[in-house]
């Protein structure tokens, strides 16, 4: 269904609200708050996005699978380069509605969004009109048009000129993907202090109404609705080129890692050596695991005290045989407690994490992180980045990412959904203590 039916179906009013404090960072709008809430948001994401202005990405994040031919809601991409070079364009010059908006919105979202809507068919409006055309009953005007699937009422509202022609054209793509943002960005402003993500509260506004979201308090228990939240934020995922161990964004054919989202890049003092929890560390990884804690809740993680237990730090050379040597340079960490919630807030404070188990190896229960980064990692824990990248347990049997909480709740959601009836979500994932030995 298209942006506006939905609205107008619902009666759902819809208003203008566009608040201060924004700072841009290269091809996405991220938020101006602290950076307790932007890590829990980039925890709640799995599409997490992490481009910025110093990567040098002409592409603005977006990788190879946004450029397959379109496929199944959750298969292929956008091909039209046309079509990609807008969604470019609008990432790195946002419209005028989004310079007050505390969220980011990135390529890599703005295209999984296009995608849900039209899979990127610039002559969706054309086809439609052909395959009608014997229709006496067929208005034009009284049903979705465009790239961006709006409808005429809405468009004269919250459509704007997005390549400065002086023409609002529903039909041209650089209008509408352009208007597809600045209409993101309104409806995030009127549901902004919903609880939940606000993402996906937003996506949720756009298709249902922001006064369904703010009648739910989140996304709302539409069907529709929570299909197209959750395809995007997968898509979203797919699209989105991460770094790879040397800093460079990949082609991510295989898909971002679950929950990553790269951390500042090294820069000079960072190798500097701290005694933290009783283990030797540099100062960017305690940065980054500090980032973490306060994802979990710990407002002022010190030295001495945290979420996290560090079970091995990093420069330990030769100190455990299990490790295979991937703690013999910086940014390696061995962890206690054990949990989803715990592997989600590291990954998306840039660590490579993984839950190890005592069937796994000799060791006994631990998170192993890898600061993605780090200039002195370890060829073993360079490699174990490597194998992060590609979606691996980062062991020597190259065996998939342990990692799937998202994947796992993603298909009981969609089974719920079939079913018409869904749980609420919530709760955190069973910790366990670590016992015995760590390893690798």
């Amino acid at each position: 269904m298209a942006v506006g039916q939905r609205t107008l179906w619902r009666q759902v009013a819809t208003c203008m609200a566009v608040s201060a404090a924004l700072w841009l960072s290269g091809c996405g709008i991220w938020a101006s708050q602290d950076e307790e809430e932007e890590q829990r948001q980039a925890f709640n994401l799995a599409v997490s996005q992490q481009v910025s202005a110093n990567d040098g990405w002409g592409d603005c994040g977006l990788s190879a699978a946004a450029a397959e031919k379109p496929g199944t809601a959750r298969k292929g991409g956008i091909s039209d380069a046309e079509v990609r070079s807008v969604i470019i364009n609008v990432c790195k010059n946002p419209p005028d509605k989004c310079k007050g908006v505390k969220v980011k919105i990135t390529a890599p979202l703005l295209a999984a969004q296009i995608y849900q809507e039209s899979k990127g068919d610039k002559y969706v409006s054309q086809k439609t009109d052909q395959r009608y055309r014997n229709d006496p009953d067929y208005d034009p005007t009284k049903v979705a048009r465009g790239i961006a699937q709006f409808m005429t009422g809405t468009w004269k509202t919250h459509g704007i000129d997005g390549d400065g022609d002086g023409d609002k054209d529903i039909d041209d793509p650089a209008d509408a993907i352009a208007s597809m943002a600045s209409y993101d960005c309104e409806v995030h402003e009127i549901v902004k202090d919903i609880p939940g993500d606000k993402i996906e509260n937003m996506l949720a506004a756009y298709n249902a109404g922001p006064g369904a979201v703010q009648k739910y308090k989140g996304v709302p228990d539409y069907r529709e609705t929570r299909f197209y939240v959750d395809d995007i934020g997968y898509n979203a995922g797919r699209f989105t080129a991460v770094a790879g161990p040397s800093g460079n964004p990949g082609n991510g054919t295989k898909g971002k890692p679950l929950g990553y989202i790269a951390a500042a890049p090294w820069k000079d003092g960072d190798g500097q050596r701290r005694k933290y929890r009783g283990w030797t560390l540099n100062v960017r990884t305690i940065r980054m695991l500090e980032a973490a804690e306060r994802s979990l809740g710990v407002k002022n993680p010190t030295s001495s005290k945290g979420h996290f237990q560090v079970m091995q730090g990093s420069y330990n050379a030769g100190g455990v045989g299990a490790s295979g040597g991937t703690h013999d340079g910086g940014g390696a960490l061995d962890l206690a407690p054990v949990g989803d919630r715990e592997v989600g807030a590291l990954r998306a404070a840039g660590f490579a994490a993984w839950a190890r188990t005592p069937e796994e190896g000799d060791w006994g229960p631990h998170i192993h992180a890898i600061a993605v980064g780090d200039k002195e990692l370890s060829s073993s824990a360079k490699a174990q980045v490597q194998n992060f990248m590609d979606n691996e347990n980062g062991l020597t049997n190259h065996g998939r990412d342990t990692y799937r909480p998202k994947a796992q709740a993603r298909r009981a959601r969609r089974r719920c959904l079939r079913r018409r009836k869904c749980p609420a979500v919530g709760g955190s994932s069973r910790q366990r203590e670590v016992r015995g030995k760590v390893g690798t």
